[in-house]
């Protein structure tokens, strides 16, 4: 009789300690979040595999005001100094809809914890949600 409710509670720890281990966000593999905004969005040349896209200057901590009117160096300098980083998108991302206005729009970026070396870093955006005002 004990051996069937030992079986059972077992199944069930293994069934919620896997559950609870996925890194996995709707169907995104997940692990990092940056909300700021957007303070330039380019097109982007292919990157190794990836398909072409577009690159995505996010910037936290900052307002409109502080962006307006920079070139792509002064931001570069303001992202650096600011908890900048670049992201690239390829084209099932990118909406060209949600980022027209591009500069100034809050958004949160996920993305999967890899990054390069530069200053601001680049990363591979996952999925980007608009943040309303």
């Amino acid at each position: 009789m004990k051996r069937p409710f030992l079986f059972i509670i077992a199944f069930f720890i293994v069934v919620f300690i896997t559950g609870c281990g996925s890194d996995k966000n709707n169907d995104y593999d997940v692990t990092e979040e940056h909300e700021g905004i957007i303070a330039n969005i380019t097109k982007a040349d292919t990157r190794g595999d990836d398909d072409e896209g577009y690159r995505m200057l996010v910037i936290s901590d900052i307002n409109v005001d502080d962006i307006s009117g920079k070139t792509e160096d002064e931001l570069t300098k303001i992202a650096q100094e600011n908890n900048g980083a670049d992201y690239y998108m390829n084209e099932d991302i990118y909406d060209e809809d949600k980022f027209e206005l591009n500069q100034g729009v809050k958004v949160k970026v996920y993305w999967g914890g890899d990054e390069g070396q530069s200053n601001p870093p680049v990363r591979k955006a996952e999925k980007i949600s608009v943040i309303p005002n």
